[in-house]
């Protein structure tokens, strides 16, 4: 039985989606961890699931690696840290990853004009 299980959401350039799961199944070979992909194979999105069998910080500990490891490689291949479920919380610090810190100062200062307060969801969407 699987206690421990994260899914993602990333895309990549359709001519590189049978790249990224081999990637993506090495990576899940190399940290010992299950893994099943869910893709929509027509825009690049991918939806890698990893696994591992307990809760015990081992476990979690290659769970996370493998899920680091999963968004740097999407990343280096020209891709995204979500294709369609945006970045919320969980994606704020792989956010600086994909965006430069010139183009993550720019959409505060955007929200800045909408929030001139910071009441609106404070510390969320953008990293500090």
């Amino acid at each position: 039985m699987w206690k421990a299980v994260v899914g993602e959401d990333v895309a990549v350039l359709r001519s590189r989606l049978a790249h990224y799961i081999v990637e993506l199944e090495r990576m899940a070979a190399h940290h010992e961890v299950g893994l099943r992909v869910v893709a929509h194979a027509g825009d690049g999105n991918l939806h890698p699931t990893f696994w591992v069998p307990g809760t015990d910080p081992q476990s979690t500990g290659a769970l996370a690696a493998a899920l680091n490891e999963s968004i740097d490689v999407a990343l280096a291949m020209g891709g995204t840290i979500t294709g369609e479920h945006g970045v919320g919380q969980y994606k704020l610090r792989w956010l600086p990853l994909e965006q430069h810190a010139e183009v993550l100062q720019l959409q505060r200062k955007i929200r800045n004009v909408f929030d001139p307060l910071g009441i609106f969801n404070p510390g969320k969407a953008i990293p500090a």
